[in-house]
């Protein structure tokens, strides 16, 4: 019997608690910046729920900013 060696993870799990994280702490998004704008792009594309939500929260406020 073949026993499979791959470590299977959810990475929409991962990446959608990592953009959590950045976005409940506005001062590790600035300090990771670079690594943190790519990761929240790829977590709005599998966002939902609670992450559709933010989204739609901060594309409201991009509206009412002059």
């Amino acid at each position: 019997m073949k026993k499979n060696r791959i470590i299977k993870f959810d990475s929409k799990e991962r990446i959608l608690k990592a953009a959590k994280n950045y976005v409940e702490s506005v001062d590790t998004f600035f300090d990771e910046s670079d690594r943190a704008i790519p990761l929240l792009l790829k977590a709005m594309k599998l966002a939902d729920g609670e992450m559709k939500v933010k989204k739609a929260a901060i594309e409201l406020l991009k509206k009412v900013r002059p």
